[in-house]
């Protein structure tokens, strides 16, 4: 596994690539994986009986803007990030070994500058397509980027729709944890994720006075530069609920005793945390933002409102407390669905037969006595 990031750090494609790991290893696979060395880390440790490697990044402009040189062993290499300059070092340096890519947020994600968007633009078409067409096997979120990868011209017979799972936890009967303050006989509507402006918590605030409900809103999650302002609408609003610091217990127990989930994200490469509402049977309200009209399908296990449109949201948001018989044919749909794609065991298998599938003859591969010790 080669990442940008990696435990210690959180965050959805480190989380994804724990869970791919842990479970390869309990499988009888040998699994070791390379990512930055940051702060005070060692170059090598173990965790979870899964191999480390940590390396000084050669150049570091960010998250994918870095690149490291991993001395790589083994029969499978598989590379997660689109756009990570590791990976593509990686994809020009060893494709003569079966080299396998996760693209995890796409490619649609926002680009806040005319600089960012030109420097994009060239980079897909002179770098990231062209590398991605070396490797044995894409595997991309969604539907949505499956098609829009192969509208760029990765080759449709390299693409492959695995998502990220959502936690075996997450589809455990949790018990119900309503934050203090919150009047249970109004229950809240739930926002979980960073508290970061693309998450769309302004629309979401906006909306809230708008729809004018007495059920609660609580708004959880890591503080990415909101927190505060957040707090500065619940202090005026005793309805609003603003949590940064909670256990996964209390997660999990946050879904089970939501009305429904909320996510007017303006960009989400797939959005697991719908993956976990539905797996607690939670209705959803999300945007059509990035990939999310791919993942929910409206009226049936969700409701879509265009990006930004507060008054939608508003309305969507009115629906779900008022039409008690609404939220709970949505909640079991997503259940359904959440149970049908995004249970891990079944995604590591799909993994797994993706890997037999690429491995091309007289590839160079690595035995078990050349891979690093665990």
């Amino acid at each position: 596994m080669v990442t940008p990031r990696f435990h210690p750090t959180v965050g959805g494609i480190e989380e994804s690539v724990a869970q791919l790991s842990r479970r390869l290893q309990a499988r009888g696979h040998s699994v070791v994986v390379h990512t930055t060395r940051t702060g005070d880390l060692a170059p090598e440790a173990s965790w979870n009986g899964i191999a480390v490697r940590r390396y000084d990044p050669l150049l570091q402009r960010g998250y994918y803007v870095s690149r490291f040189e991993p001395k790589l062993t083994g029969d499978v290499v598989h590379l997660h990030a689109y756009a990570h300059h590791t990976n593509d070092w990686v994809l020009e340096h060893h494709g003569d070994r079966p080299v396998f890519v996760s693209t995890h947020h796409g490619m649609d994600f926002p680009k806040g500058s005319m600089a960012g968007r030109m420097y994009h633009s060239y980079y897909n078409r002179f770098t990231g397509i062209p590398n991605l067409a070396k490797a044995s096997a894409v595997l991309v979120p969604t539907r949505h980027d499956e098609r829009r990868f192969a509208e760029l011209g990765v080759p449709a017979e390299l693409l492959h729709v695995v998502p990220s799972g959502a936690d075996d936890a997450a589809f455990l009967p949790a018990e119900p944890f309503i934050p203090p303050g919150v009047d249970p006989k109004w229950g809240f509507l739930l926002f979980l994720g960073r508290l970061h402006e693309e998450k769309g918590l302004r629309d979401l605030l906006e909306a809230y006075r708008v729809a004018e409900i007495r059920t609660h809103l609580v708004i959880a999650g890591r503080d990415e530069g909101l927190a505060e302002e957040c707090r500065a609408h619940a202090s005026k609003d005793p309805r609003i609920h603003v949590l940064t610091d909670f256990s996964q217990e209390e997660k999990w127990g946050l879904l089970a005793a939501c009305r429904g989930l909320v996510l007017p994200s303006h960009h989400e490469g797939q959005g697991i945390v719908v993956a976990e509402a539905w797996a607690q049977g939670r209705p959803v309200v999300c945007s059509r933002a990035g990939a999310l009209p791919a993942v929910v399908e409206d009226g049936v296990d969700g409701l879509l409102v265009p990006v930004g449109d507060v008054g939608g949201l508003a309305a969507a948001m009115r629906r779900i407390v008022a039409d008690a018989p609404l939220a709970k044919r949505l909640g079991d749909a997503g259940r359904a669905k959440a149970e049908r794609e995004y249970r891990w065991e079944d995604i590591v298998s799909r993994v797994e037969a993706i890997y037999r599938a690429g491995e091309r003859p007289g590839a160079r591969t690595g035995t078990p006595e050349t891979l690093p010790p665990a």
